[in-house]
Formats: structure tokens, sequence, C-alpha cells
């Protein structure tokens, strides 16, 4: 915990799938910086790929990202995500 009560910094693991690695990164980064206030830092857990029937490749990365919030509000957030509202 860092600035005392008022925010909490908390690592979340988070994935996507994109053209490329830094495309899927990129993707995963941007969900879960959009749901938190502040994304601190990250590193890359896995990456990996796949190739489709058709010849196309899915490339998948998997991060640790370091995000702040609010205490009330990421409650509130996930207490919504729950019951199927938008954010």
């Amino acid at each position: 915990v860092r600035g005392g009560t008022e925010s909490v910094y908390e690592v979340r693991r988070v994935g996507s799938v994109g053209a490329s690695w830094a495309q899927s990164a990129r993707f995963a980064v941007g969900s879960v910086c959009g749901q938190f206030d502040d994304g601190r830092v990250g590193s890359i857990r896995r990456l990996g790929c796949v190739v489709e029937a058709d010849g196309t490749i899915r490339f998948d990365a998997e991060l640790d990202v370091s995000v702040k919030f609010a205490p009330v509000t990421a409650w509130a957030t996930a207490r919504r995500r729950e019951e199927g509202i938008p954010a």
C-alpha cells in the first residue's frame, strides 16, 4: 500500500490476443488500465501463438500489471461487473 488509505496498488494478471505480440500486449494493458485509475509497471508472464487451420496466426500475451485504485471505486466496479452492468 502506497499513498495511505486513499490508494492501493495491486498486481493484476491480464491477457489478450492480437495480430502480433506487441498488439496483444497493448490490448491487455489497455483493458486493465481502463478498469483502474493508473497503470504503473508491468511484466510479461507468457507469450504464445496458435496457428489456425486456415494458416492465420493468433498471438497472445499474458502480463502482470501493477495498477492503482481507490478501494471503494474498485469494489463498486467489481460489483457492477458481477451484476452484468457496464462500467
